[in-house]
């Protein structure tokens, strides 16, 4: 018998006695590792969706940088961070697996 088995001794109640089982232990299993290449798929996609708001976005809006800045500084800081927890709070309800969770 070897350091990694065990003897279970099967008792119970009124069975007969079955005798020893010798089980072997099971090494840990490994943390599961994501592939190199899945995180190079997120990485590209990550890169391609900042390429695309900051070249996309505003020649398509034809406002550019400049002006985004210029609009943005005219809102109050206390309102576009209520913007952001607004839109945060849309986000999570959206990725709810059940029912939405949200107010009607």
């Amino acid at each position: 018998m070897t350091e990694s088995s065990h003897v279970v001794r099967l008792l119970a109640g009124n069975a007969p006695d079955h005798g020893d089982m010798t089980t072997t232990a099971m090494p840990p299993a490994a943390s599961p590792r994501r592939p190199a290449w899945a995180t190079a798929r997120t990485l590209t996609i990550a890169a391609v969706v900042v390429a695309l708001f900051v070249v996309a976005l505003p020649s398509v809006s034809g406002a550019p940088w400049l002006q985004i800045g210029l609009q943005l500084q005219q809102v109050p800081y206390w309102e576009l961070g209520l913007l952001a927890l607004l839109w945060a709070a849309g986000c999570s309800c959206t990725r709810s697996p059940s029912p939405p969770r949200c107010p009607a």
